[in-house]
C-alpha cells in the first residue's frame, strides 16, 4: 500500500505532487479508522 509514496521523490511533476497530497489524506483517513476498530 504504501509503495505508492516513491512518486514524492520527482517533485517537478505537479500531478505526483497533486497525487501525493490526496493519498497522504486517504491514508490518514485509513489510519484513523484502523485506530477507530482497535
Amino acid at each position: 500500500m504504501f509503495h505508492n509514496i516513491a512518486p514524492i521523490a520527482m517533485p517537478s511533476l505537479p500531478t505526483s505532487k497533486d497525487k501525493y497530497q490526496q493519498q497522504n489524506k486517504i491514508e490518514s483517513a485509513i489510519l484513523s479508522s484502523i485506530n477507530e476498530i482497535v
